[in-house]
């Protein structure tokens, strides 16, 4: 089976795309949610209140549910710093995404080229959208890396999760349309979700989502300041 997707006209490109949507898997234990922030600084809840779930962990898909973006993922028994303490890590993670635009733009490409692989394969064949295309999602890949490690500081990354992300990039340049979630993974910090949710444009319905959200996983909520 494997051979004949191999041999098919769209076979390599389909590999690609299971490749890149496996990569932008995130399975999120119960109390944990995903949130993106904005230019207003008021963060939007990526969770679900009602989740699909995959052994009791909620499956997110980065390059559906937050494409291009910078987001945090807290947790609610999180130890809340205060409102002061919250606002700085969402401005902070605000900035690091304005940093973060020439990734978007690589991003965007190597989107685009797994776009057209497939297109060029129907229409001149799987060998020379291979040829056409690949060395260009290295390039990216490339691309990519480089920027990471003269970036990394202003990223929030240890030279040692640059260097990591940069050798996955490099090896598997179709990773690089989820560069962002690798960034956003890599951060130290993991915020109480209360706290973020308070900053929401409209905090009780990010609570309520929250709270439902715990209790389809069967979890308490009683002491997270959510009743």
């Amino acid at each position: 089976m494997l051979e004949d997707l191999a041999a098919s006209t769209f076979g390599f490109w389909v590999v690609a795309w299971i490749m890149a949507f496996g990569d932008s898997a995130l399975l999120l234990e119960p109390g944990k949610f995903v949130f993106t922030v904005p230019r207003n600084f008021h963060p939007k809840l990526k969770s679900s209140s009602v989740p699909f779930t995959l052994k009791n962990k909620e499956l997110i898909f980065s390059i559906y549910s937050v494409p291009f973006r910078l987001f945090i993922v807290s947790d609610i028994s999180a130890s809340s710093g205060g409102p002061r303490d919250t606002f700085k890590m969402l401005s902070t993670t605000f900035r690091r995404e304005r940093r973060a635009r020439s990734l978007v733009v690589v991003a965007l490409v190597a989107m685009l080229l797994l776009i057209a692989g497939p297109m060029m394969s129907a229409s001149r064949g799987v060998q020379f959208s291979i040829i056409m295309l690949l060395p260009s999602l290295y390039a990216l890949g490339i691309a990519a890396s480089a920027i990471i490690w003269s970036h990394r500081k202003s990223f929030g990354l240890s030279n040692g999760t640059a260097l990591k992300i940069s050798a996955e990039l490099v090896l598997c340049p179709v990773c690089v349309v989820n560069v962002l979630k690798r960034i956003s993974l890599a951060q130290s910090w993991q915020p109480n979700t209360v706290s973020v949710a308070h900053f929401c444009s409209s905090p009780k319905e990010a609570l309520h989502a929250v709270s439902e959200n715990l209790q389809f996983h069967g979890e308490q909520v009683h002491g997270f300041g959510l009743d």
